[in-house]
């Protein structure tokens, strides 16, 4: 839990990039390939929030790449999104991988 805490007081303040990727082949050719960015401001959060966060939370801070969850956000709010959407942040474009499914039918 320690270094999730380091995780997310080097993150507050700042803006981070997130990227997404996914890279489909089918039949050995490549079927869909997608790369999206997102652009995060991680607000600055009260120590009594950022541990109350941590408690809460333990297997999020333990398991993500940058200790929290964007899922998080609508109770804790210490994500302003600047750039990009939801599927980027969470880590699947989702929508042009269904389109493309759909075309092909």
């Amino acid at each position: 839990l320690k270094d999730a805490k380091k995780n997310l007081a080097f993150l507050m303040g700042k803006t981070h990039t997130l990227i997404s990727a996914i890279f489909v082949m089918k039949d050995g050719v490549e079927f869909f390939k997608e790369v999206k960015k997102a652009t995060l401001y991680f607000n600055k959060l009260k120590v009594e929030v950022l541990e109350k966060y941590i408690k809460e939370n333990k297997e999020t801070v333990l398991n993500t790449v940058g200790s929290y969850k964007i899922e998080d956000n609508q109770k804790y709010n210490f994500i302003k999104i600047i750039e990009g959407d939801f599927e980027t942040i969470v880590g699947f474009p989702l929508k042009n991988f269904l389109r493309k499914i759909l075309k092909r039918r």
